[in-house]
């Protein structure tokens, strides 16, 4: 039971983590609050019971309100044992892709010095190639962040949005900085 109970506690730490990381993101990147909704649909994955159904009936006696708690530590149990190894499998693939991105570095690098050497005439700085870099880097994250918000947000909530002034002035720069690319 200690080890269940452990478990528990260490899946709704980790998950408490999760939703706050979720959060900042999506505010960061849309300058408003997630709501409910959205953050239960990105959590679904993780709901150890996700229709919400329960075992016993309205009358249910002691016996199988006993029952459907063992299947419920049993299902927590399994749920949190999927989590961690899921966890330790991601961080596995992260840490191969990484390493690869080592290995490969230097080659990504001088084939672009090589482009920017060919656009503009002259070898780029070290700061030019880190900005590069960052601005790759950006690209990425913010593909990763578009394709979580296109699974769970809904479609009509996009006409719904009307961007204030501070966001107008930054779509403008990023499409600026889009063409320079």
């Amino acid at each position: 039971r200690a080890a269940i109970a452990n478990v528990q506690q260490i899946a709704k730490i980790d998950k408490q983590q999760l939703l706050a990381m979720t959060k900042e993101l999506y505010t960061n990147d849309t300058g408003m609050e997630p709501t409910q909704e959205m953050l239960a649909a990105a959590f679904e994955l993780f709901s150890l019971n996700p229709d919400g159904d329960q075992d016993c009936d309205e009358d249910g006696g002691k016996q199988a309100e006993e029952e459907d708690q063992e299947e419920e530590e049993e299902e927590t149990t399994a749920a949190a044992a999927e989590t961690a190894e899921f966890a330790q499998e991601m961080e596995s693939a992260l840490q191969h892709v990484r390493n690869l991105g080592r290995q490969h570095r230097s080659e990504f690098v001088q084939q672009i010095s090589n482009t920017y050497t060919e656009l503009n005439g002259v070898e780029p700085s070290e700061q030019q190639i880190d900005a590069i870099l960052n601005r790759i880097q950006l690209k990425f994250e913010d593909e990763a962040m578009q394709e979580f918000l296109d699974d769970n947000v809904e479609e009509n909530d996009d006409e719904e949005y009307t961007p204030n002034e501070e966001d107008q002035k930054q779509l403008d720069a990023d499409q600026k900085e889009e063409v320079l690319q």
